[in-house]
């Protein structure tokens, strides 16, 4: 964990446990049947980034103790590359031209327990599956030009496309500072499994397209994530 982090635990224990010394009264929160929320994450310097590793985290209680939260990020891009070599006095030169793009998609579903709803700090667990998908392909061109030609001296196609499946474990506890606003820290543990294909092709020269897979399991600790959720 940075030092940022390590200030924000001790903002957040510190918080916690000053709120805990009050028991004459207690803080309403909206853990309640029919309660939604919307989950963002803090960042390095207080910024407000994404929570668990997605664009957007949404919880919905089905009970007082019992919540589920789906989390779901979609991201894509495209890049285009253009680069110019010269070779004598700029009469010759190479241009090699690259095109790519990328889309990918990740869904993570966890089941939360509350086993206490009534304290100030509420500690809770979850479980649940996550599934990833990505896609991306790019084409690479390389001409060679001379003041009275222009020839394509190799061109190449490269597509990659890669899914995952998994499970996942948090822990954590939630502080509301509100009725509608709480904080929480949380820890997660995923398993994975992933499997990758890829093939290369080459137009110029002629060549028969290559391919190759490759399957991996993984144990990854996400760390301690800080939040901030918006109940309605």
């Amino acid at each position: 964990m940075n030092r940022v982090g390590h200030v924000l635990l001790m903002i957040f224990l510190c918080t916690v446990f000053a709120s805990g010394q009050d028991t004459t009264s207690r803080r309403k929160n909206s853990l309640e049947e029919g309660a939604w929320a919307v989950q963002f994450g803090i960042g390095s310097n207080f910024t407000i980034t994404t929570f668990a590793g997605s664009t957007i985290a949404l919880k919905h209680f089905c009970s007082s103790s019992q919540a589920y939260r789906l989390s779901a990020t979609v991201n894509g891009s495209t890049d285009s590359r253009d680069g110019v070599t010269p070779l004598v006095a700029d009469s010759m030169r190479i241009i090699t031209t690259t095109d790519g793009n990328s889309e990918s998609l990740s869904l993570q579903f966890n089941m939360l327990f509350y086993p206490l709803t009534s304290s100030d700090v509420n500690f809770y667990w979850g479980i649940g599956p996550s599934g990833t998908y990505s896609h991306s392909n790019s084409t690479s061109e390389t001409r060679f030009v001379t003041s009275s030609q222009d020839t394509v001296y190799s061109r190449q196609s490269d597509t990659r496309n890669t899914w995952g499946i998994g499970a996942s474990g948090v822990v954590g506890v939630e502080w509301f500072a509100t009725k509608s606003i709480s904080l929480n820290a949380e820890y997660t543990g995923t398993l994975n499994y992933t499997h990758s294909s890829s093939s290369s092709e080459g137009e110029i020269p002629s060549r028969p397209a290559s391919e190759s897979t490759s399957k991996s399991f993984s144990v990854n600790s996400g760390g301690v994530r800080f939040g901030l959720a918006a109940y309605f």
